[in-house]
């Protein structure tokens, strides 16, 4: 098993790890460990969150973009 170095997967040190799959080729299977497990709950929570409130961030989006727009014209 290698832990994947924090700078690879953005800080999250220890939540993915990495096996080499063959001394031969470069093929390596990421999967989660204990500790990424543990955020399957509250990224499934917010995962389900955001597909409930899905058309008003897509209205707020819309709304930052116009004023953004508005400001740089």
């Amino acid at each position: 098993m290698i832990v994947v170095p924090s700078a690879f997967t953005g800080g999250w040190s220890r939540t993915i790890q990495a096996t080499p799959c063959s001394l031969l080729t470069r093929r390596v299977e990421y999967s989660l460990t204990p500790l990424g497990e543990s955020l399957r709950e509250p990224f499934g929570q917010l995962y389900d969150w955001t597909v409930e409130h899905s058309g008003e961030i897509q209205n707020c989006q819309r709304a930052y973009d116009a004023r953004a727009d508005a400001q740089s014209s």
